[in-house]
């Protein structure tokens, strides 16, 4: 599951201040991601409880978001739209633009235990929880 929010954003002679509020969670981490080679791809995993939204703070990168049943691809390039990913929701991180800028939001400091790194188990994990999620279907 995700959604697409868009960012206040404040435009003057100064320049352009995007703000992030109204998250729908409490933010206990942040990272950015740059300078990812080209064709390589970021992600590979799903959560068990984390949220997080990003941000294109500058380039352009494309997220791809699976379950067992469907796929959707939603190309990042505007620093004022974040995405957020909801738990159980498969991702991976592709087509980076050299200048590409990826800021992260994250709801739980980082845990090892809280990564599905299989997809495999990804998707044995997925068929417990799929009731719960039907209704986020994209």
């Amino acid at each position: 599951m995700y959604k697409l929010i868009s960012l206040q954003t404040v435009q003057d002679s100064r320049g352009r201040l995007v703000v992030s509020k109204d998250l729908p969670f409490e933010i206990k981490r942040a990272f950015s991601v740059s300078d990812v080679p080209e064709k390589a791809q970021r992600g590979g995993h799903a959560h068990y409880k984390l949220e997080e939204m990003l941000v294109p703070v500058k380039g352009e990168f494309t997220v791809n978001l699976y379950t067992p049943d469907s796929k959707v691809s939603i190309k990042m390039n505007d620093s004022s739209t974040g995405i957020i990913l909801y738990p159980f929701m498969w991702r991976t991180i592709t087509n980076y633009s050299k200048d590409a800028i990826c800021l992260s939001f994250c709801s739980e400091p980082f845990d090892e235990q809280d990564y599905i790194k299989s997809w495999n188990d990804y998707k044995l994990n997925f068929k417990k929880v799929k009731d719960d999620y039907l209704l986020a279907s994209f």
